[in-house]
């Protein structure tokens, strides 16, 4: 299973003689949060159901913090909770 844009696609694969895609079917198709760090989807051990992670928010963004122990740090030092 892989994502592209807002479709979330099954493909079957064939590894004999070579490899190969045998098929592809769209399980989903909508609005879902999507990073370029990891999958925000995943399959159930079944494989006959999935996970999908969906923005609350149609705006919300990714934000890294690098050392971001020294952020939070400093604003517990601030707010006196530290």
């Amino acid at each position: 299973m892989y994502a592209t844009g807002s479709q979330l696609i099954e493909a079957t694969l064939s590894f004999e003689p070579t490899f190969s895609v045998v098929s592809r079917r769209i399980v989903y198709e909508g609005p879902f949060a999507t990073t370029s760090i990891h999958a925000n989807f995943d399959i159930a051990p079944s494989q006959k159901e999935y996970l999908i992670l969906k923005n609350q928010f149609d705006n919300s963004q990714v934000i890294m913090i690098h050392d971001w122990k020294y952020e939070l740090l400093s604003r517990l030092k601030a707010s006196g909770t530290h």
